[in-house]
């Protein structure tokens, strides 16, 4: 069995498990926390992926993560989406450590040790088992190096929570583009972008560089949205505003119809009470960008709160959280 965390000298190095179920949301989730705990103490990953069996009897009882037979016995346990629960489950009973899961898990709370759930859900942080976070996490840092002539505009697509409108979208990135003509203005579309959104787009000739997924390295999107001062994101693409949000840009939301309120829109509404972001309805009035006076590092506050309940003897600090 590893040593007890609780028990870890400071010399000690964590031995962190990754679990991946092949999922980019859900991998882009863990290895944020991953990256955050590795600026704040000393850490050795290793990844688990899932491999996850056709039928349903093999799906909730064969698990078989392919664990490294060399790999030191894990202090911490950790992964995100369905698939990689029972997985870290049975880890956790043959090696031992810490299980932490991202999301709010499809098994009872309390089978984890943590449970990292955004705000958004229907839950009161009444159990030591849940941490609630602002939006999920994410591999985005708080960026040094923002271009005041440098824009982006994020595009997502149909979402069951929006009823997307290629219209809509254009009717209000037009006056935003336009009425800075100094600016250099990105469009990066995403895999849920429908095509008839990206021909109207040509029609229109914005003073804009349109960018496809398919044409850019995996590693192009973190970085321009790292490097742009301001950020405008289609408010379907949570994820996306959380990233806007975590690098410092000013960011705006392009609206759209709402079928229903979820979580995923009241999660939406928070970020404009909190002054995270500004919709276009209030930019259109004010022709202004507000931004948060507090600075959104999720990760980095995650990561701090696991090594203070599990393994304090490792943290160090990181000025990354405000």
């Amino acid at each position: 069995m590893p040593p007890a965390i609780d028990a870890m000298s400071s010399d000690v190095t964590l031995n962190v498990w990754c679990f991946l179920d092949g999922k980019p949301g859900h991998q882009n989730q863990t290895l944020g926390l991953v990256d955050a705990l590795q600026r704040c103490a000393a850490c050795k990953l290793d990844a688990c992926e899932i491999v996850v069996p056709s039928s349903f009897p093999a799906r909730f009882f064969g698990y078989s993560p392919r664990l490294l037979k060399n790999s030191p016995q894990p202090h911490l346990l950790v992964g995100a989406g369905h698939a990689t629960h029972i997985p870290i489950l049975r880890a956790r009973r043959r090696f031992g450590g810490r299980s932490i899961v991202l999301m709010k898990p499809s098994l009872p709370l309390s089978f984890f040790d943590l449970c990292v759930v955004p705000n958004s859900h229907s839950l009161q942080p009444t159990s030591p088992h849940i941490l609630l976070t602002h939006g999920v996490l994410n591999r985005i840092q708080h960026s040094q190096n923002q271009d005041p002539e440098q824009a982006t505009i994020l595009v997502g697509g149909p979402s069951q929570h929006f009823e997307w409108s290629d219209d809509e979208i254009l009717n209000q990135m037009a006056p935003v583009i336009l009425n800075h003509p100094t600016i250099r203005w990105t469009v990066a579309t995403s895999r849920r972008t429908p095509q008839s959104f990206i021909h109207s787009f040509r029609t229109k000739n914005f003073p804009a560089r349109l960018v496809s997924p398919d044409a850019v390295s995996r590693d192009w999107l973190p970085q321009q949205i790292q490097t742009s001062q301001t950020i405008w994101v289609t408010e379907d693409s949570v994820s996306m505003t959380y990233e806007a949000v975590t690098s410092g840009a000013t960011v705006g939301t392009f609206q759209l119809s709402r079928p229903r309120c979820t979580r995923v829109t009241k999660g939406m509404d928070r970020l404009v009470e909190t002054g995270f972001v500004t919709p276009f309805s209030q930019w259109s009035s004010t022709g202004e960008l507000t931004k948060g006076q507090l600075q959104l590092s999720e990760a980095d506050r995650v990561a701090q709160e696991i090594l203070f309940r599990f393994c304090p003897q490792l943290a160090r600090p990181n000025s990354a959280v405000a």
